[in-house]
């Protein structure tokens, strides 16, 4: 008879019992369990506030008399949550009586089921059929019957005659005698053999019997108490999938060619491989499957390349980073030589071949960069003799779009890097493959600045300049110097470093043009700034040795004249100035200074305003001195406005006109007479700094 073995007894015996996730140990604890072979026994969770639940099998083990603190083998690894000192109950459907051969083999085949199918129970026993899945199988160990719970009812599946002989996979060339019990090539179903000498009689589709075989079942998984998850149940975890796919990384969809729907669930691991081509993978995580449509995010990949025939399959999770490695080199993007003419791949890179004055030995990697036919292009393995190949890790198009590679040795290109600019996506043999020098040089980018604002401080405007943080190369182009963090520099004091002191580089403060420069130690890195009435040769504080001008101001009447910065644009940040209100000038150059900085050369930011009081039309021309100085006139004139009625008048914003190193534009005009007036207003400048 069955036995049940259920706890706490009494109230002296608290047993429970613990597995861990992923555990297939069972651990009771405070618990006596009868001399009996619990073997194929069911365990069960039976928590106070909720429905019970089964978590496994007991493995094959029989304990003697009485135990405290037991570890049972499970058949499976528990898959669900962790289980901490639950009260549990052991139900042995197939007990032994007294160690029968006949009940040992039933013990064993319901393991056997157990393991392959699922819930195996023994009819004999008091089962609460609320609680049994629909398809679970039951035998009756004095009948020798096999049962299953349909849709309420117990059926008879089949009257055996004799003890199942358990066979393992089936093969063809076995032959399997009456109630043989096997398991179909593909591990989706379980078969009993009709007859003896049953040779060559490969078990039919899941779900269908013949003459030769009797098919049985798969239980659904119990369903999980107040709608948690169930024990796992046995399921079909590989697939097959025509979908034609790039491999790359993202959202793929595998639509799914197997009739049966498989055992995966949002959040599985899978890897898609090309049995074709089982170096060329993607893996991923399920994020959507209503089969047949299945959905995979891959964040893994190897190969690249598009394929059609992929085995899917679980994977493990990717396990947690390790160390860092010691640094290294890639022996598969260094080259021995590159061969910059047409080579013929057929003949001429075997063994004892030049190239580029190096002669090849087997086994050389040889990059080939200026094939008649650039579809050849690429990377290739030098034989004893006879046709090279490309080498397996550059065989594919995607493999070489975008590669470096390094050339060790030759006459005219040792020590060269090679890069493949052609983009991904071509096909190889097919698309072209542009394999070019990389041309090394400095990586200080010439005359390259980006931050460094200058404005007035909020709390010292008069002599303080705040700098903004930035970069920008040295005058030549050696370094790139860093400013990392804003910087306060003062006009009235000698320089010092740091944030906060004085800037001025020589000599006492007065109301002139001083530039500001960004200067660099090479030695320690150190950077800092510094004031200087000169444009081009600052003096430099000891051992700073590196400088660029990123700016200039103006000090009149005893203060920093308040201006606002952005970019190249510097302008004033009150009223525009009057550089010029001038009565009749005359038809002659005049040389007008305006507000912007000395020593420099500079885009003026003005406008120019001209009212003829004369009644005659008057044309002026603003220029630089660096343009021919010429007569304004009808085809040639920045400003103008017509004559005829006195007080007639034109203002116009101006730009384009270089000053010179004084600050000077050239003035003209067409005709000039009594109260005719030219108004020049200065509204900032514009400085490029270099760049």
């Amino acid at each position: 008879m069955a036995e049940r073995f259920v706890y706490p007894p009494t109230a002296a015996h608290p047993a429970r019992v613990s597995i861990d996730a992923d555990a297939s140990v069972a651990i009771f604890t405070d618990t006596a369990l009868a001399n009996h072979d619990w073997a194929g026994a069911q365990l069960w969770i039976t928590p106070d506030d909720a429905a019970p639940y089964r978590v496994g099998t007991i493995a094959e083990v029989s304990p003697q008399g009485a135990y405290e603190n037991l570890e049972l083998p499970l058949f499976r690894p528990w898959r669900g949550a962790a289980i901490s000192s639950a009260k549990f109950e052991l139900v042995d459907g197939l007990a032994l009586a007294g160690g029968a051969t006949q009940a040992g083999i039933y013990a064993r085949f319901a393991a056997f089921l157990q393991q392959a199918m699922g819930l195996v129970g023994n009819k004999s026993d008091t089962i609460d059929f609320a609680l049994v899945p629909n398809n679970s199988l039951f035998v009756d160990d004095v009948t020798r019957t096999l049962y299953q719970w349909r849709a309420g009812v117990l059926e008879v599946v089949q009257v055996i005659g004799a003890p199942w002989d358990p066979k393992g996979t089936y093969n063809g060339a076995t032959p399997y005698a009456k109630n043989a019990l096997v398991s179909n090539v593909a591990g989706t179903g379980v078969f009993i053999s009709g007859h003896d000498t049953n040779t060559g009689n490969t078990p039919p589709a899941v779900g269908a019997s013949n003459s030769h075989w009797t098919y049985l079942p798969l239980p659904s998984g119990p369903a999980g108490a107040d709608g948690s998850d169930g024990a796992p149940g046995a399921a079909v975890v590989t697939g097959t999938s025509n979908a034609s796919l790039a491999i790359e990384t993202g959202p793929k969809d595998f639509p799914v060619v197997e009739a049966l729907a498989r055992g995966w669930a949002i959040g599985t691991r899978l890897r898609a491989t090309s049995p074709a081509n089982p170096t060329r993978w993607m893996e991923g995580t399920v994020t959507t499957y209503n089969h047949p449509a299945l959905t995979i995010d891959v964040d893994k990949i190897n190969g690249s390349d598009t394929y059609a025939d992929w085995s899917i399959s679980l994977v493990g999770q990717p396990g947690a980073d390790g160390a860092p490695g010691a640094s290294g080199t890639s022996t598969l993007s260094r080259v021995r030589v590159v061969a910059t003419t047409n080579v013929a791949i057929a003949s001429g890179l075997e063994a004892g071949d030049t190239i580029d004055g190096v002669t090849l030995t087997t086994g050389d990697l040889v990059l080939l960069a200026g094939q008649t036919a650039a579809t050849e292009n690429g990377v290739y393995v030098v034989p004893a003799s006879g046709a090279a190949a490309r080498h397996t890790d550059f065989d594919a198009y995607n493999e070489l779009a975008g590669a470096y590679f390094s050339v060790m040795e030759g006459t005219a290109k040792h020590d060269t890097l090679w890069c493949c600019t052609s983009d991904r996506g071509g096909t190889i043999g097919v698309t072209a493959l542009v394999i070019a020098e990389f041309k090394t040089g400095s990586s200080v980018v010439p005359s390259y600045l980006t931050g460094l604002t200058l404005s007035n401080n909020a709390s010292d405007g008069a002599n303080d300049i705040d700098i903004s943080p930035g970069a920008a190369a040295d005058n030549a182009n050696a370094a790139t110097m860093a400013l990392t963090s804003w910087l306060t520099k003062r006009l009235d004091a000698a320089w010092a470093v740091g944030s906060g002191n004085g800037g001025l580089d020589a000599g006492s403060i007065a109301n002139t043009t001083y530039h500001v420069f960004l200067i660099q130690r090479s030695d320690t890195g150190v950077v800092d700034a510094l004031f200087s009435t000169s444009a081009t040769a600052p003096t430099m504080p000891a051992n700073y040795d590196r400088k660029r001008r990123i700016g200039s101001i103006i000090r009149a009447a005893g203060t920093i004249r308040p201006f606002v910065q952005n970019g190249d644009l510097f302008r004033w940040k009150g009223a525009a100035i009057n550089d010029g209100t001038m009565t009749n000038p005359g038809t002659s150059a005049i040389a007008l200074a305006l507000s912007v900085p000395a020593g420099i050369v500079v885009e003026a930011d003005i406008v120019v305003l001209v009212a003829a009081l004369s009644n005659l039309s008057i044309l002026a021309l603003i220029t630089s001195f660096a343009e021919t100085d010429r007569p304004a006139g009808p085809g040639d004139f920045t400003v103008g406005v017509a004559g005829g009625a006195a007080g007639n008048q034109n203002g116009l914003p101006v730009r384009g006109v270089y000053t010179n190193t004084a600050g000077q534009v050239r003035v003209r005009l067409n005709n000039s007479a009594g109260s005719d007036t030219i108004v020049i207003l200065t509204f900032g400048w514009i400085d490029t700094r270099g760049k």
